[in-house]
């Protein structure tokens, strides 16, 4: 299991009027779970000639572009406090509103060694699943003026 939790990348300058903007990357929760077949976690088999199957799940992503946004405090602790807050606030001019995804994928034909000589000359196929919420996309004038 491979877990990321409240990724905030935001960039802040100023438009040639001097007015300043905040663009951003939120990400809630990002994680990658092997699954048994019937998508409930558990560890790896390590059996190449078996597939496996993964799950990555997506929550909260959402990209916004803030028109005339005070910049995050510099100093340090102020600064970490900030960018935490801003991650559950919801109060951005979001491009892409908060959605949710979960992607299942069967890989099979992975074999290695002796055994799976023939599997692994195979080229491995891929099975996904791909389950998207909403998707809410805007742009406000005052972003782009």
């Amino acid at each position: 299991t491979a877990t990321v939790r409240n990724l905030h990348i935001r960039m802040e300058s100023t438009d040639r009027r001097g007015r300043p903007w905040a663009f951003g990357v939120i990400i809630k929760e990002l994680s990658l779970v092997t699954t048994d077949s019937a998508w409930h976690e558990c560890m790896a088999h390590g059996d190449e000639s078996r597939p496996t199957f993964k799950v990555a799940a997506l929550e909260g992503l959402a990209v916004y572009w803030d028109a005339d946004s005070a910049p995050v405090p510099g100093e340090q602790g102020a600064f970490v406090d900030a960018m935490a807050a801003m991650v559950d606030s919801g109060a951005h001019d979001f491009v892409l509103r908060p959605l949710a995804a979960q992607l299942q994928m069967t890989v099979a034909g992975k074999g290695r060694g002796a055994a799976g000589a023939a599997a692994a000359a195979a080229a491995a196929q891929y099975l996904t699943t791909l389950q998207l919420d909403q998707i809410g996309v805007a742009l406000r004038d005052t972003q782009y003026h």
